[in-house]
């Protein structure tokens, strides 16, 4: 692991952000952190592979989600804590496994609240994907679930656990609450709430159809305690080029915590 070019003042973010367990379970690794610009490098963990070696859209979220809210925290100061509030990616071309890159940097910053941009690369420096974020700024973390715990380096948790069932043009997903995939605060890291979305969504919309747009809005935090967390997707249009999908993945109350859509393109078909 290569020592990575960090501010001074910012060694206390990324001394709590090396104690992110989504992020051990993810395979981050920061390469380099100022007030300007937030560098981690992704090496896909197994259990984000899919069988034919590809690696879903969702599976960018923890990435995504670490690079930009660090890159928030930094231009704001260190003494505050940032949630997300939407995530937004343009997905320009297929996942696959290795390294991926994600350079991100705070775009504005207002009163309690920062965007943020990024881009994410693959080795070769193919750019893969656009990101936009939003956030909300806190004084103080606010505690979302159960105390975290140091996870163990190399942790391998194996599968999501996913049961999907269908009904129609309607899927329902239940994923447990795995505390290997929590933020720092007690709650589901808000990439792994966007990777069982963008999963529901899949089951509903196929697997010929290819996303290109992934849209997620944050509602409530969602406890890593082990419980069922439920995720209903929903077909809103499927056409031979086009396909479009929304969903919702809820609280253990049953609440709305994260609104995600999602579009898709097919490849072309020769009449």
């Amino acid at each position: 692991m290569t020592r990575p070019s960090v501010d001074s003042s910012l060694v206390p973010l990324l001394e709590r952000n090396a104690r992110l367990p989504a992020g051990v379970a993810a395979g981050l690794e920061c390469v380099g952190l100022t007030s300007e610009r937030s560098h981690w490098r992704m090496t896909v963990p197994d259990w984000l592979v899919e069988p034919d070696g590809s690696v879903p859209a969702g599976g960018l979220g923890i990435l995504v989600d670490a690079a930009m809210t660090s890159a928030c925290v930094a231009a704001v100061g260190d003494r505050v804590s940032v949630v997300t509030s939407h995530l937004h990616l343009e997905l320009l071309a297929p996942l696959r496994t290795g390294a991926l890159m994600c350079v991100g940097q705070a775009t504005a910053i207002g009163d309690g609240w920062a965007l943020g941009a990024a881009l994410v690369t693959a080795q070769d420096g193919t750019v893969l994907a656009r990101v936009s974020m939003g956030a909300l700024v806190f004084d103080q973390a606010q505690n979302q679930g159960p105390p975290v715990t140091r996870p163990t380096t190399g942790t391998k948790p194996g599968c999501l656990g996913m049961e999907i069932a269908q009904h129609g043009d309607q899927v329902t997903t239940h994923t447990p609450a795995h505390s290997w995939l929590a933020n720092l605060y007690g709650g589901m890291h808000g990439g792994a709430g966007l990777l069982i979305g963008e999963r529901t969504l899949h089951a509903a919309i196929g697997p010929t159809m290819r996303p290109i747009e992934l849209r997620a809005v944050y509602l409530r935090p969602i406890p890593a305690d082990g419980h069922l967390i439920e995720s209903v997707g929903t077909i809103a249009h499927l056409g031979r080029r086009l396909g479009a999908a929304r969903g919702e993945v809820k609280t253990p109350e049953g609440k709305p915590a994260l609104l995600i859509d999602a579009t898709y393109v097919a490849p072309r078909i020769d009449d």
